[in-house]
């Protein structure tokens, strides 16, 4: 029988968000936006403080950082390629 991959987690509509802070449930989980590197390297210091005062599991905080360091590299290899663009269209442009 082969393996069935199980669903991503979704995120809840308002109505979940509603009935879970009603029945006592978690707070929905907030999620930044990691548009620049300085988004990243406030997520990662946010992520190094939960782990160090107990708030977050070692293990979580691993990942989460592991995940955080190919989130920057991303976004270092999309501006420099967004750089070299524009100076190979500057050059274009002056020929």
């Amino acid at each position: 029988m082969k393996p069935t991959a199980k669903p991503l987690a979704t995120r809840p509509n308002s109505a979940q968000t509603r009935a879970g802070r009603a029945s006592g449930g978690p707070p929905p989980v907030r999620v930044t936006r990691l548009k620049t590197l300085d988004d990243v390297r406030l997520e990662l210091s946010k992520v190094y403080r939960e782990a160090r005062t107990n708030k977050l599991p070692l293990d979580t905080a691993k990942g989460l950082g592991y995940l955080l360091t190919l989130v920057s590299a991303l976004l270092k290899d999309t501006q420099l390629e967004q750089r070299i663009s524009a100076l190979e269209g500057a050059i274009r442009g002056s020929k």
